[in-house]
């Protein structure tokens, strides 16, 4: 199975996982990070059933800047707040086992949402966009999500809203509430 594409494209490759015991291979062309996990998800009739389980992580994940770079800039900087939000909402649940690798995620991702503002075609974003993302995958393959990612859920699966863009306009709600 070779999911080429976001995270629809994603998703399905590990749907099929979860039925069909083969090798799988991910190669996104966004920057949300599922790619890099165990959690999936399937929706149907308005409803969205997700879970984790360790046949659907693809056996290899491929990134190439070059895949992303068709990718029109509003697509690019909510995918890459997509990413971003997964180390927030695990760094809310107190329980990250590895904050630095999260606030490198963060970093990584909002520095290179920063620079393809500032020219779209800069290829050296576009590699530090899936640093960020590779990252980002790690934390959200190994930490618990908090409500914010909830929230998204059940917010996109009720009114069948895009995830990451979803995820952007939540994001400075659930980093005020981390505020001290």
């Amino acid at each position: 199975i070779v999911s080429l594409g976001g995270g629809a494209a994603t998703g399905l490759g590990k749907a099929l996982r979860l039925e069909l015991d083969l090798p799988s291979a991910a190669v996104p062309t966004t920057y949300a990070a599922s790619e890099q996990t165990n959690i999936w998800g399937i929706s149907s009739d308005g409803d969205k059933e997700t879970g984790r389980d360790d046949r659907v992580r693809p056996d290899r994940v491929v990134y190439d800047p070059a895949l992303s770079r068709a990718l029109p800039l509003p697509l690019s900087v909510q995918s890459l707040l997509n990413a971003m939000a997964h180390p927030v909402s695990a760094l809310s649940t107190g329980e990250l086992d590895d904050e630095d690798v999260a606030l490198r995620a963060i970093t990584r991702a909002y520095d290179a949402a920063r620079a393809l503002v500032l020219d779209p075609h800069d290829e050296d974003a576009r590699r530090l966009a899936l640093e960020a993302t590779a990252l980002a995958g790690r934390v959200l393959d190994t930490g618990a999500l908090g409500a914010h990612h909830k929230r998204v859920h059940a917010l996109g699966g009720a009114h069948d809203l895009p995830h990451a863009g979803l995820h952007s306009i939540l994001l400075v709600q659930t980093v005020a509430e981390l505020e001290p």
